[in-house]
């Protein structure tokens, strides 16, 4: 893969870190008020992560001489339900799981570049722990709700 591609799908992937509902829903009284301490600080440590990812990547698209691109708002946040803890979790699932599948695709197309692949790699090894913190999370929130 040339160079400019590289930066293309580097882009996608960083447009994908910066288009997260994390942060919305850790600024709603449902998740702050519902969450127990340590479910609250699982989900910011995977903003914190989620951040640190997107800026590796614009690291990344800089040394290759690329420009990260802006990514516009998340409009799934408008219509987001914040009645319970449960379904933020399952949207917030649904979420990691689509970037994880994204980065394995990405993975697949970054042969010719290994520190964009020891990257993208990285950060999908990261994303399938988050998952599983967030399945961690949604069944303790399951049993609370039962």
């Amino acid at each position: 893969m040339d160079t400019s591609k590289t930066v293309a799908l580097l882009n996608e992937l960083l447009a994908v870190e910066r288009d997260v509902l994390l942060p919305h829903l850790l600024r709603s009284a449902l998740v702050v008020s519902r969450t127990s301490a340590a479910g609250l600080s699982v989900l910011r440590r995977l903003e914190r992560e989620t951040q640190e990812h997107a800026a590796w990547l614009a690291e990344l698209i800089l040394a290759r001489d690329g420009s990260p691109g802006l990514c516009p708002a998340d409009t799934r946040v408008a219509g987001v339900h914040y009645r319970d803890l449960h379904h933020a979790l399952s949207l917030l699932l649904d979420d990691c799981s689509a970037r994880i599948a994204l980065y394995q695709r990405a993975a697949g197309q970054l042969d010719s570049d290994r520190d964009a692949l020891t990257l993208v790699n990285r950060i999908r090894d990261r994303h399938e722990r988050h998952r599983e913190m967030l399945q961690t999370l949604a069944s303790a929130s399951s049993a609370a709700a039962s």
